[in-house]
């Protein structure tokens, strides 16, 4: 906003599955578009920086061959003390355990040059405050690439997560053939 000065910043989420839409106008508060679809918040009992994080589960109202019906999208909001939207999280139904054994998002935001060699990832936790990222590469990528994922890990997650960069060959997929954003391996249950 600092570089357009009087622009008015729109910020949209959607998805594929066109259940669920939404906006932010400079930077304020969500609200999802009423006439779109309707939009059921389920309470994850998960917090995220002190608010509440809930799942979006919507019906959509525009495709009529072939409507999703309390469509649970594993995306996620962040929602405050006064039941404002203040942040989609988005398809993260991962959360990862930190340093301090604190449950949070996977959620890494990567600036706009640090995946230009990067073809797939997909992150792996099997260690509390660990987190390793599995990418597979062009032949450009190097140790540049690398520090850029590690600087921009690090600042997601406030330094409470030890990073690693692996390059591998292939990323797992689940049996329908999807890729997984995260394979968690550590039983999260006993966490809150």
């Amino acid at each position: 906003m600092d570089t357009f000065k009087g622009v008015t910043l729109i910020d949209e989420y959607g998805q594929n599955e066109h259940v669920a839409l939404c906006y932010s106008i400079n930077e304020g508060y969500y609200n999802f578009v009423k006439g779109y679809s309707f939009i059921e918040l389920i309470d994850t009992g998960k917090k995220c920086r002190n608010n509440s994080v809930f799942e979006i589960v919507g019906t959509g109202f525009i495709n009529d061959a072939m409507p999703l019906i309390r469509y649970g999208t594993e995306d996620y909001v962040e929602i405050d003390s006064e039941g404002n939207i203040v942040s989609i999280i988005g398809r993260t139904q991962d959360f990862i355990l930190n340093q301090e054994k604190e449950l949070v998002p996977c959620i890494v935001l990567t600036r706009e040059q640090t995946l230009k060699n990067v073809l797939r990832s997909q992150f792996f936790q099997d260690q509390p405050g660990k987190l390793e990222y599995r990418v597979v590469v062009n032949n450009d990528f190097n140790e540049i690439d690398v520090e850029a994922i590690l600087f921009d890990i690090n600042r997601a997650f406030g330094g409470k997560i030890v990073p690693q960069v692996k390059i591998v060959e292939q990323i797992e997929r689940k049996k329908s053939g999807k890729q997984k954003r995260l394979i968690q391996q550590i039983d999260l249950s006993q966490y809150k």
